[in-house]
This record gives structure tokens, sequence and C-alpha cells, in this order.
């Protein structure tokens, strides 16, 4: 019987962290203080794919409209993985112009965390929690401040970034369309 009620104690808790953890980013947003995200997220153009020219800065509303972010169309958030050289890898820009190409009234945000992406692997590797924490804020943020849907939303990553999008859909305070 005490073994029973253990458990019962030992799974109440874990299902509370759950909750707690998928509502903290929520919460800790509260303030509405998005000064400790250190990801960019740059809306590219089809005109220019491998630039980024425009960046949407969570929490500045007039950054979303400066960058011509379309509102009522779908939106691909592109998060690549570790590299060695510090520098976007040549499938970056193919992928903004093939995803423009296929959808072009769409929204393609590369999401930079260069800087995180280029220390040793498993260095890297740890970063992806941050990384997916940051988006997920960030689309949060977008969801909050123009009630954006965000069935309208496709997370994709290669290499870590498939890991900081997994990490990213499971923080966001409702579900995403995609993420592969």
């Amino acid at each position: 019987m005490e073994s029973k009620a253990l458990l019962l104690v030992v799974l109440g808790v874990w299902l509370q962290s759950l909750t707690s953890f998928r509502g903290g980013v929520a919460a800790a947003d509260a303030g509405r203080d998005f000064s400790d995200i250190e990801s960019k997220f740059a809306l590219r153009t089809p005109e220019d794919t491998a630039e980024d020219t425009c960046h949407l800065i969570p929490g500045l509303a007039d950054s979303v409209s400066n960058c011509h972010f379309n509102h009522s169309s779908k939106t691909f958030v592109v998060i690549h993985g570790w590299t060695v050289t510090g520098m976007y890898e040549s499938w970056v820009p193919k992928l903004v112009a093939a995803l423009y190409k296929g959808e072009p009234d769409s929204n393609v945000i590369v999401v930079d965390w260069l800087y995180r992406a280029q220390q040793h692997y498993p260095v890297s590797a740890g970063y992806t929690k941050l990384v997916g924490n940051d988006v997920a804020r960030f689309i949060n943020w977008m969801e909050e401040e123009f009630n954006y849907p965000l069935d309208n939303v496709h997370l994709l990553g290669y290499s870590l970034g498939a890991h900081a999008a997994g990490v990213a859909g499971s923080l966001t305070n409702k579900k995403v369309n995609r993420i592969t």
C-alpha cells in the first residue's frame, strides 16, 4: 500500500513539473521582457534569400510592421544546425528560395543562433534547449501580440536545429501546425 501511495506522489510531482514547465514560458513572459533572448529572427525576402536584412524583435511590435510581416499567410521558421565556421551553410538561402517558390506570399524567418552553434558540438547541443525556448517565446509573443494563428506556423530544423524546433514546439502555448 505504501508503494502505491509513493508512486502516486511521484506521479503527481512529475505531472506538476510538466505542467509548470510547459506554462513556464508564458509565465516568464508576463512582464514582457525579452532582453534575454539571444537568438535573432530574420524575415528573409524572395528578392534576397541570402541576407538577414530585416529582424523581427520580440517585444517590439514596430519591428514586425517594419519588416512587412504578412499576418494572413503561412510562416516558415528555419532553424539551422551546428556549424564549424560560424556562418550559414549554403542550403539556408536555397531552402528560403524554395519555400518562397512554393508559397510566394508566406513569411520565411531564419533563426540566427550562429554564436551558440559554433561551439564544441556538445556545448552547442546543450544550447538547443535555450534556442528552442527563444523560438517558443517569439512564437508565443506573435500569437499573443498580433493574434497570429499557430496553425500557420511550420518549424523546420536541421541537425541540432531540429532538436531546437522540437523544444520550441513543446513550449509554445498552443500547438504549431508542423515541425520537420
